[in-house]
């Protein structure tokens, strides 16, 4: 497979799992390839470790932007350029018919497209390729007619499981904060769940007579942050719940935790399940997204449906029993180790490129 080079574009005003996805694919296609991205926030462009440039993003026509990005792409000959989010797709289209490149999309959420023109321009016209990250995405956009099945491609998440297990061996004064945790990591969004699992913790305590043994630690910032507070106010949960924002190193606090839950509607596969995993954590999660693509129930994590009594049997199951939390646990590394290695997702990546190039005549 010959060099090429990558232009990532990243619109983000905070990190979140888009951007540490960008950064694990930035990285790893690095070692063999030439990368650059462009970002709008500063924050994380100093968290990329790759080469990174600022440009203004101020909406999906911005002409600064455009014009920035077809004087680097010629500069930097860019062969691919890899937009990851809704505004970024328009720019890399312009952008990418305007220099001949090819131009592949990342998706990692459930999008049904309709038939409009915009949906048509976005991800038909302008688009050469899809990548997503789970099977049940895929199927989504392939509902669309003018989606054609051989531009997407399931390219799933990869972690880098020797680093993440490096860094939870860092000291860290917050990691145990009850005697049996549970951990939440990710944005503060109502699209996460946040909701439903509060409630469904909430019920979970009651049963047990609201003991101060148990906890639920959230790390994580985001839009919806001053609801989620108001609402573990609002439900009693000031002292079994703490929430510790933003860390850069979340992984101490998941390591020292018994089970690592994520209760989204909508997803991809969550790279922030797939550390948990990798740290040999036990899931308990919604079949949101491409979950049920990864996790086994019974077998490597817990899948639950939406409702609040449902979401307390499965906290009450995995935290009476420590031996079915370390059998999960244990098959859950297994599985990221065999099949979520941030290598193989850069080489798909790659092969990706290689192939939409061919098929262009590029």
């Amino acid at each position: 497979m010959s060099q090429l080079s990558f232009l990532f574009l990243n619109s983000a005003r905070r990190w979140g799992g888009n951007e540490q996805w960008t950064r694990l694919a930035a990285q790893a296609l690095a070692r063999k390839h030439r990368v650059l991205v462009v970002c709008r926030s500063r924050r994380v462009a100093e968290r990329l470790g790759v080469p990174a440039i600022r440009l203004p993003f101020v909406n999906e026509a911005d002409p600064v932007t455009l014009w920035g990005l077809v004087a680097l792409i010629l500069r930097h000959r860019t062969d691919i350029l890899i937009p990851t989010k809704r505004k970024d797709y328009v720019l890399a289209g312009l952008a990418s018919r305007l220099t001949g490149r090819i131009n592949l999309l990342r998706l990692g959420i459930v999008r049904r497209l309709g038939g409009g023109v915009i949906d048509r321009l976005v991800y038909g016209a302008l688009a050469d390729g899809i990548i997503v990250n789970a099977e049940s995405i895929r199927k989504a956009l392939l509902e669309s007619a003018f989606i054609r099945p051989e531009r997407v491609r399931v390219i799933y998440n990869g972690v880098n499981v020797a680093k993440i297990q490096r860094l939870a061996r860092q000291p860290s004064g917050e990691a145990r904060l009850f005697e049996r945790q549970v951990v939440a990591v990710g944005l503060l969004s109502l699209r996460k769940g946040y909701d439903r699992l509060l409630r469904g913790w909430a019920r979970f305590l009651q049963r047990k007579g609201a003991p101060e043994e148990f906890g639920l630690v959230i790390l994580g910032d985001g839009p919806d942050a001053g609801r989620i507070l108001a609402l573990s106010r609002e439900l009693g949960l000031e002292r079994s719940v703490r929430f510790l924002g933003h860390k850069d190193n979340p992984f101490p606090v998941v390591a020292a935790s018994e089970v690592f839950v994520t209760a989204s509607r909508n997803e991809g596969i969550p790279n922030a399940m797939l550390e948990a995993m990798a740290l040999g954590k036990p899931v308990i999660a919604t079949r949101a997204g491409g979950i049920a693509e990864v996790i086994r129930p019974g077998e490597n994590g817990v899948l639950v449906p939406s409702d609040e009594k449902a979401w307390a049997d499965a906290l009450e199951e995995l935290l009476g029993d420590e031996a079915l939390r370390h059998r999960l646990g244990e098959k859950a590394r297994a599985t990221v180790q065999e099949k979520f290695h941030v290598e193989r997702m850069a080489e798909e990546i790659a092969r990706f490129a290689e192939e939409v190039r061919w098929r262009k005549g590029s």
